[in-house]
């Protein structure tokens, strides 16, 4: 494995972030274009920092001609629907056949219009509810909901802004927000006016209408954030795709100035907005070296099943906390919505994450809950129809095979799988 990149620094973090560790981790998490779209928005405020237009092209190598290939194509395409958007987040190494349908079962049932399940096709949707989970667990937050108020409050989770007296609110008093009856809110759960204000402009923030950026238009396309080659050498090569990078920096005209500025006040401004230029630069840099550094950790462990010549190995967010030597909600924001492109295709980051199945979750021959799913089904599909297997027996089976595992995880995983007990499965 190869990566030329240097030692990233960890995110000290405290109970109480200041405002600049706050935004440090803002930038972390955020993606190719979000980057892009903060970078240009401080440029417009802060004469101090320096973008070069020629340096924004999203592509992988130092050219940047792959991404320049890939805008060439987007310019001749139709902008990407919904329902295939959501196709495309599925990790199918995570699921069985089975799950894997039902997930694209539930994206077919998707109003395209809205984002929302078409509640006519769902009347037990308590038979559904896991793979709606799954939906809703995808870009855009909000898609896969029942009605506006479910749209709304998967939108404030994501975002983390979802408190009790908000989810009241928006359950029981979007009318409310809508006619503008602050005082009818406030009175019912209690609160200032101040506070309902605040609630509701958090609402106003949120969108009502996930699909916005999908059907008819501008294309919408997955940019990966990191691209994986196979050098001649067959050795792997990570390359963060951001040559729009080097695009950017201080302006060193305003430099100059601000080194011979006379009045206090002016003298004042430019320290200011120098300090808040390298600060940004700073986060870029250190949001670039622990994406890389995530990344290599991922790579080395997933490299077989990346290559598709293996099973996905089990490996956590805490995993590569410990090896990459930052912090646990460090790794969390590195990974957020960002994506992979590797030679089988491009996958979202979270894909590659996939918890320990029995005891022995640090050890080697540890097993993926989904390996172990693939175990059971095996093991039944080899079974006598006529003197089926009982949970006790499969996890006898299991475990001789090196497999620690409980009866009860076995009953729980063989249900998941959608296989039915030994007395319903007895022909």
């Amino acid at each position: 494995m190869r990566l030329g990149q240097g030692m990233y620094q960890e995110l000290k973090q405290t109970q109480a972030l200041s405002q600049s560790q706050a935004q440090s981790l803002e930038i972390l998490a955020m993606t190719n274009q979000e980057l892009r779209e903060f970078v240009m928005d401080e440029q417009m405020v802060n004469p101090m920092l320096e973008v070069e237009e020629s340096g924004w092209i999203l592509g992988g190598g130092a050219s940047g001609t792959m991404g320049e290939a890939r805008q060439a194509e987007a310019a001749d395409e139709e902008r990407v629907s919904l329902k295939k958007h959501l196709r495309s987040q599925i990790c199918f190494s995570r699921y069985t056949k089975e799950q894997a349908a039902r997930i694209e079962y539930v994206i077919e049932h998707i109003d395209e219009s809205t984002g929302y399940l078409k509640a006519e096709d769902f009347p037990n949707r308590d038979a559904f509810s896991w793979a709606i989970g799954e939906v809703q667990a995808m870009e855009p937050a909000g898609v896969g909901a029942a009605d506006l108020s479910e749209c709304l409050i998967l939108q404030a989770k994501r975002q983390g802004i979802l408190t009790p007296d908000l989810l009241v609110i928006l359950r029981e008093h979007l009318a409310d927000v809508a006619e503008g009856k602050i005082s009818t809110i406030s009175r019912k759960l209690r609160i200032s006016t101040a506070q309902t204000k605040e609630f509701i402009r958090q609402i106003k923030s949120l969108n009502p209408k996930p699909t916005a950026y999908f059907g008819s238009g501008a294309p919408e396309y997955v940019i990966p954030d990191v691209i994986l080659n196979v050098n001649p050498e067959g050795e792997f090569e990570i390359l963060l795709n951001d040559s729009w990078y080097g695009g950017v920096g201080m302006n060193h005209v305003y430099e100059e100035m601000a080194k011979s500025a006379a009045e206090p006040e002016l003298a004042a401004y430019f320290a200011e907005k120098i300090n808040r230029a390298r600060f940004v630069l700073r986060c870029m840099e250190q949001r670039r070296e622990t994406l890389a550094a995530v990344t290599r950790c991922i790579v080395t462990r997933q490299q077989d099943f990346i290559l598709g010549r293996g099973e996905q190995k089990p490996m956590t967010l805490k995993d590569v906390a410990e090896q990459t030597g930052v912090h646990l909600s460090t790794v969390s924001r590195a990974v957020k919505n960002k994506y992979l492109e590797t030679p089988m295709g491009v996958y979202a980051f979270k894909c590659f994450f996939a918890a320990p199945a029995g005891k022995r979750e640090g050890g080697p021959e540890a097993q993926t809950s989904e390996t172990v799913k693939k175990e059971i089904r095996r093991i039944i599909e080899e079974e006598d129809p006529k003197h089926p297997l009982s949970d006790p027996k499969i996890t006898e089976i299991l475990q001789a095979r090196d497999i620690p595992i409980s009866r009860r995880t076995v009953t729980k995983y063989r249900e998941e799988i959608g296989l039915g007990s030994a007395f319903e499965r007895k022909e």
